[in-house]
């Protein structure tokens, strides 16, 4: 393999045997290194291919920013996942999941509690991707030596659910819905906020990412009795006071979807969605 781009010391860009794309992570690699340089045998450790076109320059950055140890622990979980699934999963996961473990850990070392209050609705809806959730929870265990909650293994689980949607959405049964809601959402906060979005960037593929996963979920909520944590309406009035503009945002959303889509978005979702919208304000 020959070197394309050095995206720092631990992460490059290299060029395979049959001309495409691959990233490789490996501590030190990217020291000393120099385009057009060829890799030896040693240094192909830990390689991912970048099959799809879309994975964009913003999901590479990140991925060259994880730590090594996390981006292993994510493969190994996604060799399990495609194993278990019958459709395949968009190469993105590697990324998405490697920074969503090293934040769980780090959360976890610092004593800092993360409910997720959709946990009971994933493990009923997506019963093969939480499987993979809770496996998961073990080879994190093993690896890093950290228990992480079981609310863990329902937010991974839906980081298998968005790759399934993004690699082959026309098997999707629900995916016009889904495509109806988010991008009426998307709209909604382009107006609200009187700006365009860049497709290609990080922050719009999560937003976009979340939107999609609160599409499917919302539904299945209508069948169920939900009760919000106390603790969330604390924090959103501190989101209130601090991130006002994505605040009021969100909230309008709540107000559109109840009333175009009869769907009660939660507490919880309005503080996730204050969170991911404010990254768009901070950016302008």
């Amino acid at each position: 393999m020959m070197i394309k781009t050095i995206l720092n010391n631990n992460a490059v860009i290299a060029i395979d045997e049959n001309e495409k794309e691959v990233v490789i992570v490996k501590n030190g690699i990217g020291f000393n290194s120099k385009k057009g340089m060829v890799l030896k045998d040693n240094d192909m450790e830990k390689v991912f291919i970048l099959q799809e076109k879309n994975v964009s320059d913003d999901m590479i950055h990140l991925l060259s920013l994880i730590s090594e140890e996390y981006i292993e622990v994510s493969k190994k979980i996604v060799d399990y996942g495609r194993t278990v699934l019958k459709t395949g999963v968009h190469d993105s996961i590697y990324v998405t999941l490697s920074d969503h473990i090293e934040l769980a850990v780090s959360r976890k070392k610092k004593g800092i509690a993360f409910d997720n209050a959709m946990t009971w609705s994933i493990k009923k809806t997506y019963r093969e991707e939480y499987h993979i959730g809770e496996v998961a929870l073990k080879i994190i265990q093993i690896e890093c030596g950290v228990t992480l909650p079981e609310e863990e293994a329902g937010l991974i689980a839906l980081h298998f659910v968005n790759a399934k949607i993004h690699n082959e959405p026309e098997v999707t049964h629900d995916f016009a819905y889904i495509s109806v809601f988010v991008q009426d959402l998307i709209n909604f906060i382009k107006y609200f906020l009187c700006t365009e979005m860049d497709e290609n960037s990080l922050e719009y593929n999560q937003l976009l990412s979340y939107l999609q996963t609160l599409a499917l979920v919302l539904d299945d909520r209508k069948a169920a009795a939900v009760s919000s944590d106390s603790r969330y309406y604390e924090m959103l009035r501190y989101a209130k006071g601090y991130f006002k503009r994505a605040y009021d945002c969100s909230d309008r959303i709540r107000r559109v979807t109840k009333e175009k889509y009869d769907l009660e978005i939660q507490p919880e979702d309005i503080l996730h969605l204050t969170m991911y919208i404010n990254k768009f304000i901070k950016k302008e």
